[in-house]
């Protein structure tokens, strides 16, 4: 596979997605100056258990199609019509229990957000199953255009609300219409129709859906629920205003882990390559990839914590400076996900996707314990805190796990960044005042010290044009997409 390969096999789909973010941001921008923090805090919990629960419907099998499609083309119908069938089954179960849960645990102004999102799951099924079938075709393309428009028309119609003074309800409402329009959208394609008609469906397809969804959903709920927990449980331990702070930091990290996620979704199919021809070459790509990450995650993530405070201020107003604290734990924390992440796919890639339910396990459990213990003692920043240390433990889980397969990460290839980024962080806390002279001095110093540590080596670019001289199609790897 050619490096030009590798860049443009997702590049319509990072598009997308990063595109979708972007205008959500607007939206979030929009809602900051136009509304209270307790509804933007409605419509940020009911956003999160939409993004924790709506590939739930699908079982776990999302990656599991897009891989079928890929590789079993003549076998596409059964199963895709079958999974389309499974997932809109299943979102009304799902849906039912997500306003059971919250009429129980949330105050009732909550529950008709609640109710809209559940809403939201039943077209989100087989516009999953669709997404799956068109990304094992190689026809991201029209992904692209279909979330693209979605998130366009999302970001006008519902900014068009704000503006004229709609409240939570209606805006959700006009969430859950652009749902079914995307479905429709999807469906327009004679090849999704084809694959989704359920007419198709047959028993032996349903069976072996269901003997796979186990191990996978319960992959996908670990993975999923770490990435939004925080957001979930805040309101049971203090005030809607602070989740609408807290929303801030978090949204912005979920904009920031997007760049790493692709990359690594991007490199995929070269480890998957390397890793059949042996000789531990997979082992020295992911060490390249781990090195360089490190290499322009540390600058990027002190940056961003450096000028947090104003930046939040100018662009979100005075109220929500205060998610300064914890998006700064939460920067630390991406940098974190990413080796995460790259783990993730190691595991993958090695076949040992079995050993992700242990390590989601024990972030996720060391994320609640941690929310409840920090919470109450420093607020959100607790909040950020605890998404630090559960990003932590996986990390060292996921670590140990790939030590005992003979994948181990040498102290080198994280020495000098990490060394690099506590002298630049030294410089610009010790010349706060004079930020003119500190901040290209502490890049400067960044840059030397990653010279003098050998974080940068000769003949490092020829070795990654050397990894991507052949390969074959893309593999996702389960917890980055979700």
């Amino acid at each position: 596979m050619s490096l030009k390969r590798v860049a443009t096999n997702f590049g319509s789909g990072a598009t997308a997605r990063i595109g979708s973010a972007a205008l959500g941001l607007v939206l979030m921008v929009l809602m900051t100056r136009f509304w209270r923090p307790e509804s933007l805090a409605v419509y940020v919990l009911a956003f999160a258990w939409f993004q924790l629960l709506q590939l739930v419907p699908l079982l776990g099998l999302h990656l599991q199609l897009a891989r079928d499609a890929a590789a079993k083309p003549a076998h596409m119908r059964a199963s895709f019509a079958a999974a389309s069938l499974l997932g809109l089954v299943a979102a009304l179960p799902t849906g039912g229990l997500l306003v059971a849960a919250g009429a129980a645990i949330y105050p009732p102004e909550l529950l008709p957000g609640l109710s809209l999102i559940a809403l939201a799951l039943i077209p989100t099924a087989p516009a999953a199953v669709a997404e799956m079938a068109l990304m094992g075709q190689e026809r991201m393309h029209l992904i692209a255009k279909v979330n693209i428009g979605e998130s366009v028309a999302r970001c006008l119609f519902l900014s068009i609300l704000i503006i004229l003074g709609a409240g939570v309800t209606l805006v959700l409402t006009g969430f859950v219409a652009l749902r079914w329009a995307a479905l429709g959208a999807y469906l327009r394609d004679a090849s999704v129709r084809h694959l989704l008609d359920p007419r198709s469906v047959t028993r032996v397809a349903l069976r072996a859906h269901l003997q796979r969804a186990p191990t996978l959903l319960s992959i996908l709920l670990l993975s999923a629920a770490f990435s939004r927990l925080d957001v979930a449980l805040l309101p049971l331990m203090t005030g809607l205003g602070d989740v609408a702070v807290y929303s801030i930091a978090a949204r912005l990290y979920d904009l920031v882990l997007m760049a790493p996620a692709f990359v690594i979704i991007a490199l995929m199919p070269a480890l998957s390559r390397l890793q059949a021809e042996g000789e531990g070459r997979m082992q020295e790509l992911a060490r390249l990839v781990l090195r360089y990450g490190l290499i322009l995650g540390v600058p990027a993530a002190i940056a961003g914590a450096y000028v947090a405070e104003p930046t939040l201020g100018v662009v979100f107003g005075e109220r929500y400076t205060a998610a300064a604290e914890p998006f700064r734990l939460l920067l630390a924390a991406t940098l974190i996900m990413a080796l995460n992440q790259l783990s993730s796919c190691v595991l993958l890639v090695l076949d040992l996707q079995q050993l992700e339910l242990p390590s989601l396990a024990a972030g996720c459990a060391t994320l609640v314990v941690g929310l409840a213990l920090l919470v109450p003692l420093t607020g959100i920043a607790g909040a950020a805190a605890a998404v630090l240390v559960g990003a932590l433990v996986q990390v060292v889980v996921r670590s140990a796990f790939l030590r005992r397969s003979g994948i181990v990460v040498s102290a080198a290839d994280v020495s000098a960044p990490l060394a690099g980024g506590a002298t630049m962080l030294a410089i610009l806390l010790l010349g706060a005042s004079k930020p003119t002279f500190a901040v290209p001095a502490a890049l400067l110093t960044y840059a030397i010290m990653l010279f003098w540590l050998h974080g940068i080596r000769p003949g490092d670019a020829a070795a990654l044009r050397g990894f991507f001289a052949t390969g074959s199609g893309p593999c996702v790897p389960e917890s980055v997409h979700s």
